[in-house]
């Protein structure tokens, strides 16, 4: 519900950048493409700032200055790409499995980069949203793992996502032929 609010206002908006990016938590341009289980997709191209001593890159193939990360509903999946001004992985360790490689921030979707922990093995590969919480400062915060770190569920049924007191958990990725669906009890099986 959340990413269709978020689709709709960038799709109907006359967004025009104004502002100089600040730090380099703020992305200079992003990319929000949905893949809806019905099997029609739509992107969202948006440059949300100018850099302060380049122009912000246009080629997505620079994996030193991007974020990619997808996050799911129960009628799409979302991947994201977030070009940054600066490097954002020098001198950073690997990451290794269960831990967060990084954390964005933003009021119902990732809008700023917040930390960065480590970095992936494959770049090219968009991260796996693995948990989202409010902070105390309302805004909510996004915090994902490497997609080879992530575990798969089994099959029908599985528990693939569970919500309570304002955060998301995501367990594993159902396979490709099933959907993560919530139900009213706010527990999110594969089906």
């Amino acid at each position: 519900m959340i990413l269709a609010i978020f689709l709709l206002v960038v799709l109907t908006s006359d967004y025009v950048q104004s502002t100089t990016c600040h730090t380099n938590k703020e992305p200079c341009r992003s990319v929000f493409t949905y893949v809806y289980y019905n099997g029609t997709s739509e992107s969202a191209p948006l440059d949300s700032c100018s850099c302060q001593s380049r122009q912000c890159h246009t080629a997505w193939r620079r994996p030193n200055y991007m974020i990619r990360v997808r996050m799911f509903s129960d009628v799409s999946y979302m991947t994201a790409n977030f070009m940054f001004c600066e490097r954002l992985y020098s001198n950073l360790p690997t990451c290794q499995q269960g831990s967060i490689g990084l954390v964005m921030k933003g009021t119902f979707y990732p809008e700023q980069l917040h930390s960065i922990a480590c970095k992936c093995p494959d770049s090219s590969t968009p991260l796996f949203y693995k948990r989202s919480y409010h902070g105390d400062d309302h805004m909510q915060y996004f915090e994902y793992i490497c997609d080879s770190h992530k575990a798969f569920c089994t099959g029908v049924d599985s528990q693939c996502v569970s919500t309570s007191n304002g955060e998301n958990r995501y367990h594993c990725e159902c396979p490709s032929d099933l959907t993560c669906k919530v139900d009213p009890d706010r527990i999110g099986r594969c089906q």
